[in-house]
């Protein structure tokens, strides 16, 4: 059983004004393995530790794109999106450990040895506005405690001299069994595939 969906979204996803610009960044030959729609609703929205989103991927070598497109204004009182700046340079994962809790979207949290929180820098953009960011970049965001919702339409695409591991994929989503990892479909977006991946996992009816 495939991943089931609105068409509307892939076709979102890959508008050639965004696949033009992740050219620029990770060259010709892209896959589109991941769509996500994130909320943090008013009041409730859950905060997201300081990560690195490489952690939970079967991608090797890991590389990763993340376009973050917020469907509100993001604003300093809603939980922006916020990042260490030059984290992602020395293109390295490093070690997380796993706080328990129910108020985080996430609970695998960047080990403080690794950062400066101070020198975090918070994501204020506009609805329609486009956020890339790199799969190495320390980032997170605090709750909202806001009136209103904060929400975005996220797309992962990776460069296809890139593996996506499904098995792999099985393996870590016993640990987060929601995110489908192993039966991901993948699209070839642009170019060509250069890794012999797998283009017919997750497309069943």
């Amino acid at each position: 059983m495939g991943v089931k969906g609105s068409e509307a979204f892939l076709e979102f996803a890959t508008h050639p004004k965004l696949i033009e610009t992740a050219r620029q960044l990770i060259g010709d030959d892209i896959i589109l393995w991941g769509t996500t729609l994130f909320g943090k609703p008013p009041r409730n929205g859950r905060e997201t530790p300081w990560h690195q989103d490489g952690g939970y991927y079967p991608i090797r070598p890991l590389e990763t794109l993340t376009m973050w497109i917020p469907l509100d204004d993001v604003t300093p009182e809603n939980g922006p999106m916020t990042f260490i700046p030059g984290s992602h340079k020395a293109h390295e994962l490093f070690s997380h450990s796993w706080q328990e809790g129910d108020n985080k979207t996430i609970n695998l949290v960047c080990d403080a040895e690794y950062f400066d929180e101070a020198a975090a820098e918070p994501l204020i953009l506009k609805a329609g506005q486009v956020l890339f960011h790199d799969v190495y970049m320390i980032h997170g965001s605090k709750a909202n405690h806001t009136d209103h919702r904060r929400a975005a339409f996220i797309v992962r695409l990776m460069p296809a001299t890139s593996f996506y591991d499904h098995q792999l994929g099985a393996e870590i989503g016993k640990k987060h069994p929601n995110q489908g990892y192993g039966t991901r479909p993948l699209h070839l977006v642009s170019g060509q595939d250069r890794a012999g991946n797998n283009f017919e996992i997750g497309h069943g009816g």
